[in-house]
């Protein structure tokens, strides 16, 4: 029992270890996942995908702490809850981004317009006032 709670304190002490080496590479993807607004919901995603395998690796540590307090059906529910959980949110999350994706075309599509309505007007102002200085 020692031998399996000495593996694990050393497995995650790796774990960590190795997240801090990468710490760079780390923030770096993140930002690149979260650069736009469905990257957030995939950021949201990772971030509950990585939360519920930590919650089935604690349950299995306490299952071999304590083998006879632990029922079996409960991990195995533990863990088809969670990934149901996660495979629904990714398909709203699809669906969310999608209308997402849209509205952002549209609002891109007004700002050009916008900017090309600005670059019309400043092309006349500047001829009107080349024209009334050539007046002059």
């Amino acid at each position: 029992m020692d031998f399996i709670v000495l593996l694990l304190i050393l497995v995650s002490s790796l774990v960590i270890f190795f997240f801090m080496i990468n710490i760079k590479w780390c923030v770096k993807t993140v930002r690149d996942i979260a650069r736009d607004e469905a990257g957030y919901t995939k950021l949201l995603q990772m971030f509950i995908v990585s939360l519920l395998s930590f919650v089935f690796l604690s349950v299995i540590v306490y299952y071999f702490l304590n083998p006879g307090l632990v029922d079996r059906i409960d991990i195995v529910l533990t863990v088809v809850v969670g990934w149901l959980g996660a495979i629904i949110g990714n398909f709203f999350g699809e669906k969310a981004m999608a209308h997402l994706e849209d509205k952002r075309r549209i609002s891109i599509s007004r700002l050009i317009n916008k900017i090309s309505e600005r670059e019309l007007l400043t092309r006349d102002a500047e001829s009107i006032i080349r024209k009334i200085l050539k007046k002059e």
